[in-house]
Protein backbone atom coordinates (compact mmCIF):
# COMPACT_ATOMS: atom_id res chain seq x y z
CA UNK A 1 0.00 0.00 0.00
CA UNK A 2 1.07 3.37 -0.79
CA UNK A 3 -1.37 6.07 1.48
CA UNK A 4 -0.58 9.56 1.06
CA UNK A 5 -1.80 12.20 3.30
CA UNK A 6 -2.03 15.38 1.37
CA UNK A 7 -2.40 18.85 2.30
CA UNK A 8 -4.24 21.85 0.64
CA UNK A 9 -3.20 25.25 2.36
CA UNK A 10 -1.72 27.22 0.40
CA UNK A 11 -1.24 26.97 -3.24
CA UNK A 12 2.49 25.65 -2.62
CA UNK A 13 1.14 22.04 -0.50
CA UNK A 14 -1.73 22.02 -3.20
CA UNK A 15 1.19 21.40 -5.75
CA UNK A 16 3.50 19.63 -3.97
CA UNK A 17 0.24 17.43 -3.30
CA UNK A 18 -0.27 16.70 -6.83
CA UNK A 19 3.49 16.00 -7.95
CA UNK A 20 3.09 13.46 -5.14
CA UNK A 21 0.79 11.60 -5.98
CA UNK A 22 1.36 11.74 -9.82
CA UNK A 23 5.18 10.41 -8.81
CA UNK A 24 3.27 7.52 -6.74
CA UNK A 25 1.26 7.04 -9.77
CA UNK A 26 4.39 6.18 -11.28
CA UNK A 27 5.79 4.07 -8.77
CA UNK A 28 2.39 2.18 -8.21
CA UNK A 29 2.83 0.89 -12.14
CA UNK A 30 6.26 -0.34 -11.47
CA UNK A 31 5.49 -2.44 -8.28
CA UNK A 32 1.80 -3.26 -8.01
CA UNK A 33 0.80 -1.29 -4.88
CA UNK A 34 -2.46 0.10 -3.86
CA UNK A 35 -2.61 4.14 -4.23
CA UNK A 36 -4.43 5.76 -1.58
CA UNK A 37 -4.76 9.64 -0.91
CA UNK A 38 -6.09 10.98 2.40
CA UNK A 39 -6.10 13.67 3.85
CA UNK A 40 -7.00 18.08 3.11
CA UNK A 41 -6.53 17.54 -0.29
CA UNK A 42 -8.81 14.72 -0.66
CA UNK A 43 -11.44 16.58 1.19
CA UNK A 44 -11.54 19.16 -1.20
CA UNK A 45 -11.10 17.67 -4.07
CA UNK A 46 -12.33 14.00 -4.32
CA UNK A 47 -14.24 14.42 -7.17
CA UNK A 48 -11.58 15.65 -9.23
CA UNK A 49 -9.03 13.27 -7.97
CA UNK A 50 -10.89 10.28 -9.11
CA UNK A 51 -11.75 11.60 -12.32
CA UNK A 52 -8.62 13.16 -13.39
CA UNK A 53 -5.97 10.88 -11.89
CA UNK A 54 -7.41 7.02 -12.13
CA UNK A 55 -4.37 5.68 -10.82
CA UNK A 56 -5.29 6.43 -7.39
CA UNK A 57 -7.62 3.30 -5.80
CA UNK A 58 -9.42 5.21 -3.01
CA UNK A 59 -9.88 8.64 -1.97
CA UNK A 60 -11.56 9.58 1.17
CA UNK A 61 -10.72 12.82 3.15
CA UNK A 62 -10.18 14.47 7.12
CA UNK A 63 -13.82 13.42 8.16
CA UNK A 64 -12.92 9.38 8.11
CA UNK A 65 -9.40 8.97 9.48
CA UNK A 66 -11.12 7.55 12.29
CA UNK A 67 -12.55 4.93 9.94
CA UNK A 68 -9.38 4.33 7.56
CA UNK A 69 -8.52 0.75 8.58
CA UNK A 70 -11.93 -0.34 8.15
CA UNK A 71 -12.82 1.73 5.30
CA UNK A 72 -9.39 -0.01 3.34
CA UNK A 73 -10.00 -3.61 4.23
CA UNK A 74 -14.31 -2.79 2.49
CA UNK A 75 -12.36 -1.61 -0.09
CA UNK A 76 -9.70 -4.44 -0.64
CA UNK A 77 -11.22 -7.62 0.81
CA UNK A 78 -9.23 -9.74 -1.01
CA UNK A 79 -6.21 -8.38 0.51
CA UNK A 80 -7.25 -9.25 4.25
CA UNK A 81 -8.26 -13.01 3.20
CA UNK A 82 -5.07 -13.74 5.81
CA UNK A 83 -5.42 -11.63 8.08
CA UNK A 84 -7.90 -12.28 11.26
CA UNK A 85 -7.49 -8.73 13.02
CA UNK A 86 -6.87 -5.53 11.38
CA UNK A 87 -7.44 -2.51 13.16
CA UNK A 88 -10.39 -0.46 12.07
CA UNK A 89 -9.10 2.99 13.52
CA UNK A 90 -5.78 2.33 11.81
CA UNK A 91 -4.66 6.48 11.54
CA UNK A 92 -7.11 7.86 14.50
CA UNK A 93 -5.84 11.19 14.00
CA UNK A 94 -6.74 11.67 17.68
CA UNK A 95 -4.15 9.07 18.69
CA UNK A 96 -1.95 8.49 16.21
CA UNK A 97 1.09 10.26 17.81
CA UNK A 98 1.21 8.13 20.67
CA UNK A 99 1.97 4.71 18.92
CA UNK A 100 4.75 6.70 17.71
CA UNK A 101 6.95 4.26 19.09
CA UNK A 102 10.43 4.50 20.36
CA UNK A 103 10.33 8.67 19.71
CA UNK A 104 11.06 10.97 23.48
CA UNK A 105 8.11 13.07 22.60
CA UNK A 106 4.83 12.78 21.05
CA UNK A 107 1.47 14.88 19.91
CA UNK A 108 -1.42 14.94 21.97
CA UNK A 109 -4.43 16.47 20.01
CA UNK A 110 -6.99 18.78 22.27
CA UNK A 111 -9.28 19.39 19.67
CA UNK A 112 -9.87 19.92 16.00
CA UNK A 113 -11.93 22.55 13.82
CA UNK A 114 -11.64 26.14 13.97
CA UNK A 115 -14.55 29.09 14.71
CA UNK A 116 -11.64 31.99 14.05
CA UNK A 117 -13.12 32.41 10.34
CA UNK A 118 -10.23 34.25 8.83
CA UNK A 119 -10.98 35.51 5.83
CA UNK A 120 -7.64 33.65 4.10
CA UNK A 121 -8.09 30.11 5.64
CA UNK A 122 -9.73 27.19 4.54
CA UNK A 123 -9.34 25.46 7.56
CA UNK A 124 -13.39 25.63 9.06
CA UNK A 125 -14.18 23.87 5.17
CA UNK A 126 -11.89 21.23 5.46
CA UNK A 127 -11.84 20.38 9.39
CA UNK A 128 -15.32 22.12 10.85
CA UNK A 129 -15.97 23.71 13.42
CA UNK A 130 -14.04 23.90 17.07
CA UNK A 131 -14.70 20.79 19.11
CA UNK A 132 -12.89 20.02 22.33
CA UNK A 133 -11.45 16.67 22.74
CA UNK A 134 -12.45 15.63 26.24
CA UNK A 135 -10.68 16.11 29.05
CA UNK A 136 -10.34 12.18 29.91
CA UNK A 137 -9.06 11.62 26.57
CA UNK A 138 -6.36 14.31 26.56
CA UNK A 139 -4.98 12.71 29.94
CA UNK A 140 -5.20 9.16 28.62
CA UNK A 141 -3.73 9.84 25.16
CA UNK A 142 -0.84 11.72 27.49
CA UNK A 143 -0.28 8.82 30.23
CA UNK A 144 0.24 6.61 27.19
CA UNK A 145 2.76 8.73 25.34
CA UNK A 146 4.75 8.83 28.34
CA UNK A 147 4.33 4.83 29.54
CA UNK A 148 5.58 4.53 25.71
CA UNK A 149 8.69 6.43 26.33
CA UNK A 150 7.67 10.05 25.63
CA UNK A 151 9.49 12.44 28.19
CA UNK A 152 8.04 15.59 25.66
CA UNK A 153 4.17 16.12 24.95
CA UNK A 154 3.11 18.80 22.78
CA UNK A 155 -0.04 19.86 22.28
CA UNK A 156 -1.77 20.54 19.16
CA UNK A 157 -4.59 21.72 17.49
CA UNK A 158 -5.74 23.74 14.86
CA UNK A 159 -6.67 26.34 17.18
CA UNK A 160 -5.11 25.03 20.72
CA UNK A 161 -5.53 28.32 23.12
CA UNK A 162 -9.60 28.03 21.73
CA UNK A 163 -10.20 24.97 24.08
CA UNK A 164 -12.33 25.89 26.56
CA UNK A 165 -13.30 28.98 25.38
CA UNK A 166 -13.02 31.78 27.91
CA UNK A 167 -12.72 29.33 30.97
CA UNK A 168 -9.47 28.66 32.78
CA UNK A 169 -9.95 24.79 31.29
CA UNK A 170 -7.42 25.07 29.08
CA UNK A 171 -4.75 26.26 31.99
CA UNK A 172 -6.05 23.44 34.62
CA UNK A 173 -5.97 20.92 31.82
CA UNK A 174 -2.25 21.52 31.26
CA UNK A 175 -1.42 21.90 34.75
CA UNK A 176 -2.89 18.44 35.48
CA UNK A 177 -0.48 17.21 32.10
CA UNK A 178 2.37 18.33 34.14
CA UNK A 179 1.72 16.74 37.00
CA UNK A 180 1.87 13.39 35.33
CA UNK A 181 4.79 11.08 36.76
CA UNK A 182 7.73 10.88 33.74
CA UNK A 183 6.71 13.88 31.96
CA UNK A 184 10.03 16.24 31.71
CA UNK A 185 8.39 19.12 29.31
CA UNK A 186 5.59 20.38 27.67
CA UNK A 187 5.14 21.86 24.74
CA UNK A 188 2.30 24.45 23.45
CA UNK A 189 1.58 24.44 19.47
CA UNK A 190 -0.57 27.07 17.48
CA UNK A 191 -1.58 29.55 19.95
CA UNK A 192 -3.65 32.32 18.66
CA UNK A 193 -2.36 35.89 19.83
CA UNK A 194 -5.00 36.95 21.98
CA UNK A 195 -5.74 37.86 25.54
CA UNK A 196 -6.04 34.29 26.36
CA UNK A 197 -2.85 33.67 25.47
CA UNK A 198 -1.69 36.91 26.91
CA UNK A 199 -3.40 35.03 30.53
CA UNK A 200 -1.64 31.98 29.41
CA UNK A 201 1.90 33.25 29.93
CA UNK A 202 1.38 33.53 33.65
CA UNK A 203 1.43 29.81 33.66
CA UNK A 204 4.59 29.26 31.59
CA UNK A 205 6.34 31.69 34.49
CA UNK A 206 5.41 29.70 36.88
CA UNK A 207 4.88 26.16 35.60
CA UNK A 208 8.77 24.97 34.77
CA UNK A 209 7.47 21.73 32.82
CA UNK A 210 6.14 24.03 30.10
CA UNK A 211 8.87 24.34 27.32
CA UNK A 212 9.89 27.60 26.90
CA UNK A 213 8.51 28.35 23.50
CA UNK A 214 5.64 30.41 22.15
CA UNK A 215 4.18 29.86 18.86
CA UNK A 216 2.23 31.74 17.66
CA UNK A 217 1.37 33.54 14.50
CA UNK A 218 0.43 36.93 14.30
CA UNK A 219 -0.41 36.86 9.98
CA UNK A 220 0.71 41.01 10.25
CA UNK A 221 0.74 43.90 12.36
CA UNK A 222 -1.12 46.65 10.39
CA UNK A 223 -4.79 46.87 12.14
CA UNK A 224 -5.98 47.85 9.07
CA UNK A 225 -4.80 44.82 7.31
CA UNK A 226 -5.96 42.40 10.29
CA UNK A 227 -9.22 43.57 9.82
CA UNK A 228 -9.84 42.65 6.48
CA UNK A 229 -8.24 39.38 7.71
CA UNK A 230 -10.91 39.02 10.20
CA UNK A 231 -8.51 38.80 12.85
CA UNK A 232 -7.43 40.34 16.18
CA UNK A 233 -4.47 42.63 17.33
CA UNK A 234 -2.41 45.23 16.21
CA UNK A 235 1.74 46.13 16.53
CA UNK A 236 1.20 47.46 20.02
CA UNK A 237 -1.14 44.44 21.26
CA UNK A 238 1.86 41.91 19.80
CA UNK A 239 4.65 43.63 20.96
CA UNK A 240 3.26 43.97 24.85
CA UNK A 241 2.30 39.93 24.21
CA UNK A 242 6.02 39.15 23.23
CA UNK A 243 7.87 41.30 25.90
CA UNK A 244 5.47 39.84 28.24
CA UNK A 245 6.99 35.93 26.86
CA UNK A 246 9.82 36.79 26.81
CA UNK A 247 9.70 36.92 31.14
CA UNK A 248 10.11 33.85 31.12
CA UNK A 249 14.02 32.46 30.63
CA UNK A 250 15.60 31.55 27.57
CA UNK A 251 12.26 31.42 25.78
CA UNK A 252 11.72 31.37 21.73
CA UNK A 253 9.09 32.59 20.04
CA UNK A 254 7.73 31.97 16.50
CA UNK A 255 5.47 33.72 14.53
CA UNK A 256 4.04 34.08 10.93
CA UNK A 257 3.58 36.79 8.78
CA UNK A 258 1.40 37.07 5.16
CA UNK A 259 2.81 39.56 2.97
CA UNK A 260 0.99 40.67 -0.18
CA UNK A 261 -2.59 40.52 1.22
CA UNK A 262 -5.52 41.98 -0.53
CA UNK A 263 -5.14 46.11 0.34
CA UNK A 264 -1.73 46.17 2.13
CA UNK A 265 0.33 48.99 0.97
CA UNK A 266 4.36 50.33 1.33
CA UNK A 267 3.48 51.53 4.74
CA UNK A 268 2.10 48.45 6.27
CA UNK A 269 4.84 46.39 5.20
CA UNK A 270 7.43 49.00 6.73
CA UNK A 271 5.38 48.46 9.98
CA UNK A 272 5.82 44.95 9.67
CA UNK A 273 9.69 45.43 8.95
CA UNK A 274 9.66 47.90 12.00
CA UNK A 275 7.64 45.41 14.40
CA UNK A 276 10.62 42.48 13.40
CA UNK A 277 13.23 44.62 13.63
CA UNK A 278 11.81 45.45 17.39
CA UNK A 279 10.21 42.28 18.62
CA UNK A 280 13.21 39.99 17.20
CA UNK A 281 11.30 36.36 16.99
CA UNK A 282 13.56 33.19 17.08
CA UNK A 283 11.77 31.97 14.30
CA UNK A 284 9.88 33.73 11.67
CA UNK A 285 7.84 32.33 8.70
CA UNK A 286 7.26 34.73 5.83
CA UNK A 287 4.70 33.62 3.46
CA UNK A 288 3.01 35.03 0.13
CA UNK A 289 -0.23 35.74 -0.06
CA UNK A 290 -1.89 32.85 -1.80
CA UNK A 291 -5.77 33.02 -2.68
CA UNK A 292 -7.57 29.77 -1.66
CA UNK A 293 -11.11 29.07 -3.29
CA UNK A 294 -13.96 29.65 -1.89
CA UNK A 295 -12.29 32.13 1.30
CA UNK A 296 -13.55 35.84 1.17
CA UNK A 297 -9.99 36.72 0.61
CA UNK A 298 -9.78 34.80 -2.81
CA UNK A 299 -12.50 37.45 -4.04
CA UNK A 300 -10.07 40.95 -3.03
CA UNK A 301 -8.40 42.37 -5.71
CA UNK A 302 -4.87 41.59 -5.46
CA UNK A 303 -2.90 44.53 -5.20
CA UNK A 304 1.00 42.90 -5.38
CA UNK A 305 1.97 39.88 -7.85
CA UNK A 306 3.47 36.98 -5.26
CA UNK A 307 6.74 37.38 -6.62
CA UNK A 308 6.47 40.99 -5.36
CA UNK A 309 5.03 39.80 -2.04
Amino acid sequence: YHLINTCTFIQSATEETIDTILSAGKIKKQDEQRLVVVGCFAERYPKEIRSDIPEVDLVFGTGRYSQAGKIIKEQFPQDFIHFKDVNDSLIDRDVLSTMQGFKPYAYVKVSDGCNRGCHFCIIPSLRGEFRDQSEDRIYDDSRLAIRRGAKEICIVSQDTVFYGRDTDKLKDVLTKITEIKGLELLRLLYLYPDKKTEKLLDLFISNPKIAPYLESPIQHVSERVLKSMNRTGSFSFFRDLFTKARQVKDLEIRTSIILGYPGETADDVDEVLRFVEEVRPEKLALFAFSPQEGTKAAKLKLDVSKKEA
